[in-house]
């Protein structure tokens, strides 16, 4: 469904020539490693850096998952640019 933001956003990036794309809010950002792809499992709010256990790589908890949003915005674009 919907919602009348996500309107008015799809609207607003159209206007400026970009796509707008909705990541599902189900999807667990901070819990997956944006290097390797391991999903590491829930983190308590206070543990703001940490190391994956597959690839070794160190992430701040807020960057990673700002990586993996777009990762995943990114991936679900069309490759036209158009909005779907």
């Amino acid at each position: 469904m919907v919602n009348a933001r996500q309107t008015e956003d799809g609207y607003k990036a159209a206007e400026h020539g970009r796509v707008f794309v909705k990541v599902d809010r189900s999807f667990l950002s901070p819990q997956v490693c944006s290097a390797c792809g391991f999903r590491d499992g829930p983190k308590p709010l206070h543990v703001r850096a940490w190391m994956c256990q597959n690839c070794g790589s160190e992430h701040d908890r807020d960057h990673n998952a700002a990586r993996n949003v777009l990762s995943k915005g990114v991936g679900s674009s069309p490759p036209d640019g158009r909005r779907r």
